[in-house]
């Protein structure tokens, strides 16, 4: 049985190394693309850029039905590839024709900027999803984490031509997702030869029924969940004017430091749950995940929170710089999104989908009643935390309907507790500008840390040998 648990930690490492790889160098260029928006984009244009973006975001599930979450999943089932992909994509196209007829009336009726984009923008982003999911699914790991330094690179490239050289502003920036979304595309297409398995006549009904009613949950919990993340965006548009709402969505993106940690891992994860949820030891193994996950995540949050001026002077350029205070509460954002993302997994893997959307609505009407209302005395301060309350909500949901109903996690209460009350307290006094008092309460979150998972920390470099050891034998 040990042998069993070494076998699928290893595996979940070795998955969460592949990803690694693929994710640190996105996340690091995405960061470096940040100060490059907000040196060549003045406010209103990086907000009006982003705003489109995010509103097509929220037209994908609409119009897709979410289905490519489905696709990964039963791709991890080993069912028929022809019939899954086929279908998948059959899904798609109904969904691009429709928006693309519903753009076409909407414009006749009265001229909107940018709606050209919005069909382009989906398609390209619903394909790109769909061929990397079912890629990730089909267990080709190491090309599905090629596909995001692609998608970046491909990204800066056209930025740099379209915005930087060119001065193009909210449609440079808007045609460079469309070359970045289609470029990786068409990577995943020729890289696991998944046109291989697009056939017309191999569209199934049994298999888009199965797809749409894992997926219809899945696009109701997408709504939702775009709400959470980005309604405080068009509220702040709403009172404050685009030239803020472009600084409160750049700030927004720090947390992307949080949420690299947890990308890595959740893509392993959600491989991982899927293959595990009908394991005996599951409990135990999923419990030990928990933990380090926990500790990883916080440790990088407390960091990350007591380095924030560092990072606002770094990463946000002139104008954009008024609105650096809000980021210990954006990193709380990202930290809460991890857990969140870590317990709604559990939903996946038991394909019982329904309590997901219920706690992702739940967080939003708490998330934008909240945010609407402290707007108006707090400003963008008020619209984060009204999304940082969402977020608790969410969490507290779906970790007592999993511990309930899927699995029984144990953990050590009282150091967890501690850590967290800490962070709590480190984010008020960060945010209040008392920067030495956070960097004391960072030291001794680490402390706890240490002397929680000593045992496991000072064996670290023995296993690394061992591995080391070991490899260079097989080598040789």
């Amino acid at each position: 049985m040990s042998g069993q648990k070494h076998g699928r930690a290893v595996r979940l490492i070795l998955d969460i190394g592949v990803f690694a790889f693929g994710s640190l160098l996105v996340k690091v260029i995405q960061f470096l693309l940040l100060p490059f928006y907000t040196s060549f984009m003045a406010p209103e244009e990086y907000g009006t850029a982003e705003l489109v973006f995010n509103f097509s975001q929220l037209l994908m599930p609409v119009a897709t039905l979410s289905v490519a979450s489905g696709v990964f999943r039963y791709a991890a089932d080993n069912v028929d590839r022809k019939k899954l992909l086929s279908s998948g994509l059959f899904v798609v196209l109904i969904g691009e024709i429709l928006v693309s007829l519903g753009t076409v009336v909407l414009n006749n009726i009265k001229p909107i900027e940018y709606i050209g984009f919005f069909s382009v923008l989906l398609l390209g982003e619903a394909l790109k999803m769909m061929l990397g999911s079912i890629t990730r699914g089909f267990g080709h790991s190491k090309r599905f984490a090629m596909g995001g330094p692609i998608d970046v690179l491909t990204l800066s490239l056209s930025n740099i031509v379209l915005i930087g050289y060119l001065g193009l502003g909210v449609k440079g920036y808007l045609y460079s997702l469309v070359v970045s979304n289609y470029t990786t595309s068409l990577y995943y297409l020729l890289a696991s030869q998944l046109y291989r398995y697009v056939r017309l006549s191999a569209v199934d009904k049994k298999m888009l029924v199965a797809l749409i009613v894992f997926s219809v949950p899945m696009m109701f919990n997408s709504i939702v969940w775009w709400f959470v993340n980005m309604s405080g965006r068009y509220i702040i548009l709403w009172r404050g004017g685009e030239a803020l709402a472009g600084c409160y969505i750049a700030a927004s993106k720090l947390p992307a430091i949080i949420n690299m940690a947890a990308t890595i891992f959740q893509q392993a994860w959600q491989f991982s749950t899927a293959k595990e949820v009908e394991s005996e030891t599951r409990d135990q193994f999923f419990s030990d995940v928990f933990r380090y996950f926990t500790y990883f995540v916080l440790v990088v949050s407390t960091i990350v929170v007591a380095v924030c001026p560092q990072l606002a002077d770094l990463m946000l350029k002139k104008e954009f710089r008024s609105i650096g205070n809000l980021l210990p509460i954006l990193f709380t954002v990202g930290l809460l999104n991890c857990f969140s993302s870590f317990f709604g997994t559990f939903y996946n893997a038991f394909k019982r989908n329904t309590m997901i959307m219920v706690s992702t609505l739940s967080g939003a009407v708490v998330s934008v009643g909240l945010a609407f209302w402290f707007n108006q005395f707090w400003g963008p301060m008020g619209v984060a935390i009204g999304t940082a309350t969402g977020f608790v909500v969410i969490v507290a949901m779906r970790v007592a309907d999993t511990q309930l109903r899927f699995v029984k996690l144990t953990y050590q209460l009282k150091p967890l507790l501690s850590l967290l009350v800490l962070y709590v307290m480190q984010v008020v006094l960060q945010t209040c500008g008392y920067t030495a008092a956070a960097w004391v309460l960072c030291v001794v979150q680490l402390t706890i840390v240490f002397v929680a998972e000593r045992r496991t920390i000072v064996r670290i470099p023995q296993i690394v040998r061992s591995r080391l050891a070991a490899r260079r034998g097989r080598a040789s």
